[in-house]
């Protein structure tokens, strides 16, 4: 798996990386406001799991409630891990 480029790199925020820690143990939900940064605590989850040897050949979905956020967070993690194959599923009109 290739890494972000460095000109893509950000260093998470404290609450981030507690944030990211606990989901490391367990479930987590990362009840956040707009712009607090939650979907890149989940790259950094999905970076972390996809580097396990055991993630090899796994799927990781991840779910959101509207079409143009399947949009973005789909393109945002294809952005910061340009190596994971993304693929967008959705019932809804694209506007």
């Amino acid at each position: 798996m290739t890494d972000t480029p460095a000109s893509q790199l950000v260093t998470p925020r404290k609450y981030q990386e507690e944030i990211l820690q606990h989901a490391l143990r367990g479930n987590a939900i990362a009840a956040l406001k707009t712009g607090s940064g939650k979907t890149y605590i989940a790259v950094l989850l999905i970076r972390y799991i996809c580097a396990l040897p055991s993630s090899e050949g796994k799927k990781i979905v991840f779910i959101v409630p509207t079409v143009p956020l399947v949009l973005q967070q789909a393109a945002y993690i294809e952005t910061h891990i340009p190596s994971l194959h993304v693929a967008r599923a959705h019932g809804g009109r694209v506007e």
